[in-house]
């Protein structure tokens, strides 16, 4: 069971005085109204206590989510986005105090940083053209399956795309709906969004773009590419979501840091997405972004696929190396493995990894209609997604949850290698295996949801204390008698 670890503030801001890099985006808290201050006026009334409370400060105050439920539909409590605010202050001088004053403020749910996530990617020159990874995982076998289905849509979260590249451009999800002509057609509140979006720069091109130093990154069409190029095209490579369609969304700034991955989450949940795609990652956790994760999974059905990291270590013992959105509740964790099978070294592990796939030396599309290697837990998680959009296709009843334990249960063991050894039951299940995943519907997934320990109030336990142990499980898939909880 993955949980968000509660950090003190104190602890956030030292952590992101010694980072190396910035933790958080510049002047920026982010706040949820509680779901009690229900109405328009309430709300309004809590957002001018705001301006009174640190008015010298603020710049402006929007909300995090832009057009959430533009159709003003009835959105359960838990999963309404709309009273999560973003406020831009000045400078930020007075930040810390500010976020202190306005979680004193009753009706204020959380009041805390956003955190900046990073990519996945350790690039390398192209030296090969093999796609080993796909024998490994038995795409091909799969593909005598399932090829997928254009209905079904991976969004890919990431730093925007080469909307050209000749083995991506016929399986991107186009919006025929809002054509380029500087009219919302659609009416969904995003003018011209016939490619996807850039949620990060709000405008309808997420195309890759140089940054401010002069640098283009095309991390996301790498991973586009592995979830899904175009394959049998006698093009450039295969993939293993064959027809599966992507829905280009950016969601990294001029300086390029992901500064909007979240709000990316939300415009693929609420565009169609079945399955979203996250290589990307930070160290903090936040509220606002499970509340997004939450939105996405439990409330649109989408199945959230992300990155595990690659720090090299195992992110169970310290809470500074966890990542996320991997780490958060209701998203699906993959590792990267290499060609035999055995942890990438430079892979993140831990008890929160639900899955593993190839992500070592894997070859992928690059810009201008180029194709590389490269490793990273980045290039693991697409494959995953792309396996998802296979067995959405082949199973749509399915649940995102049941998709996601598929995936997980009919994977190929890798603990019992001896190079694997050490980081038994951190690697996940397994390795993933597409062929048994669309092949094999007889296996049950039973998971624990919660439990509770009580210990009589002692808060130090003994060899020879008697405990009481108070769970719920779920079986997800197939049928199952005689369990046996370890």
């Amino acid at each position: 069971m993955k949980n968000i670890l509660t950090i003190s503030l104190i602890v956030f801001l030292l952590n992101n005085i010694a980072a190396q890099e910035p933790t958080y985006i510049d002047n920026t808290i982010v706040i949820k109204i509680k779901p009690n201050t229900k109405g328009k006026i309430k709300k309004e009334k809590t957002i001018e206590q705001i301006e009174r409370l640190i008015n010298n400060d603020i710049d402006k105050i929007t909300p995090l989510f832009k057009n959430f439920n533009t159709g003003k539909k009835l959105i359960p409590a838990q999963f309404d986005l709309s009273n999560i605010y973003k406020i831009k202050l000045k400078n930020s001088q007075n930040l810390i105090s500010h976020i202190i004053e306005l979680n004193r403020l009753e009706s204020i749910e959380y009041a805390e940083l956003y955190p900046i996530a990073y990519i996945f990617d350790t690039p390398n020159d192209p030296k090969i053209s093999s796609q080993y990874y796909l024998n490994k995982i038995k795409a091909f076998e799969a593909h005598q399956i399932s090829k997928g289905d254009t209905n079904i849509v991976i969004g890919i979260v990431d730093t925007g795309v080469d909307l050209l590249h000749e083995d991506l451009k016929d399986n991107y999800k186009y919006n025929y709906a809002d054509p380029i002509n500087n009219i919302d057609d659609d009416m969904d509140g995003y003018v011209d969004n016939y490619y996807g979006w850039d949620v990060a720069n709000d405008d309808s091109n997420p195309q890759s773009h140089v940054n401010i130093f002069g640098e283009t990154n095309y991390h996301g069409t790498k991973v586009s590419g592995m979830a899904s190029a175009v394959t049998n095209n006698n093009i450039g490579i295969a993939s293993i979501g064959y027809k599966t369609k992507i829905l280009p969304i950016k969601v990294m700034d001029s300086t390029g840091r992901i500064v909007a991955g979240y709000e990316g989450i939300i415009y693929a949940a609420d565009h169609g997405c079945d399955i979203i795609n996250c290589s990307w990652g930070s160290n903090s956790p936040s509220k606002f972004a499970q509340d997004a994760i939450n939105y996405a999974t439990q409330y649109k059905n989408c199945l959230i696929v992300a990155a595990a990291g690659n720090k090299s270590a195992a992110i169970d013992g310290r809470p500074d190396t966890w990542f996320y959105p991997a780490s958060y509740n209701n998203v699906l964790s993959v590792a990267a493995t290499g060609t035999n099978d055995i942890r990438w070294n430079g892979s993140s592990y831990a008890t929160t990894v639900d899955v593993s796939a190839p992500g070592e030396n894997v070859f992928f599309t690059k810009q201008f209609n180029s194709y590389g290697t490269g490793y990273g837990t980045s290039y693991a998680a697409p494959l995953v997604a792309g396996l998802a959009g296979l067995i959405k296709a082949q199973r749509p009843e399915l649940t995102n949850k049941q998709i996601s334990e598929q995936i997980r249960v009919t994977s190929d063991i890798i603990d019992t290698l001896s190079e694997n050894s050490y980081y038994s039951k951190q690697l996940g299940y397994g390795r993933i295996n597409a062929h048994r995943a669309l092949s094999i519907n007889d296996m049950p997934a039973v998971r624990i949801d919660s439990f509770e320990i009580i210990a009589n109030n002692i808060s130090t336990q003994i060899a020879g204390d008697t405990l009481q142990v108070i769970f719920t499980a779920t079986n997800y898939l197939a049928q199952v008698t005689n369990t046996v909880i370890r």
